[in-house]
């Protein structure tokens, strides 16, 4: 057998950066996000089947936030990667349905806005800069001083309809029973939050809900 040869192919030209259509929930994708994620996560994912222990505590977090009691941060957990398409299943179709058994239906699914880092378009593909900012996913920088993006995310705790989600984990961490180093951005965004609404006058608490996934 013959030696293959390495062709080389030069870039002599700097490629320009994606760039990503600003975040905005799309009803009619979340409609056909709701109906085709359990197929996905059991044939994409080879999820065998999901279980969410106490979902009573989310249930009355989601409950108080769109009572207007509350503005609400979920802080998960990111040990796979997975994680999005997961809490997309379990806050767009298994806690309203879980309210629903408890007789205390919810007023709308509660959605989830996630943050993700600008690095994620680069490595991802035309349909993952296609669907990130039409599911609402709000990019954030995390190696430098991200002014434009936080400021959005800022307004979105502030008066937005759904929740914020993101991992203080700052990566995917590959360990599930081990906690690896936290950072201080979902916290800091609650001071924030909390700060914004003490200068506006209005009297919610901001709440951090912590979600655990194995």
């Amino acid at each position: 057998m013959g030696n293959s040869r390495m062709v080389a192919d030069p870039i002599f030209r700097a490629r320009t950066r994606h760039r990503l259509a600003s975040p905005k929930v799309s009803a009619p994708l979340v409609r056909f996000g709701r109906a085709a994620i359990p197929a996905y996560l059991k044939y994409a994912l080879s999820f065998t089947g999901t279980q969410i222990l106490a979902p009573e505590e989310i249930i009355r977090e989601v409950r108080e936030f769109q009572a207007g009691k509350s503005r609400l941060i979920v802080a998960l957990r990111h040990p796979y990667g997975d994680e999005p398409q997961l809490l997309f299943h379990v806050f767009e179709n298994m806690i309203p349905r879980e309210a629903k058994k408890q007789k205390t239906p919810l007023s709308r699914a509660p959605g989830l806005r996630l943050l993700h880092d600008y690095a994620v378009p680069l490595w991802g593909n035309a349909f993952i800069r296609f669907l990130l900012p039409r599911a609402g996913a709000m990019p954030v920088y995390h190696v430098k001083c991200d002014t434009g993006g936080l400021s959005s995310i800022r307004a979105e705790l502030k008066d937005g309809i759904s929740p914020i989600g993101l991992a203080p984990e700052g990566q995917i961490s590959y360990h599930s029973e081990t906690l690896p180093r936290i950072e201080q951005g979902a916290v800091r965004m609650g001071f924030w939050c909390a700060s914004d609404l003490t200068r506006a006058g209005r009297a919610e608490e901001v709440r951090i809900l912590k979600l655990s996934i194995h």
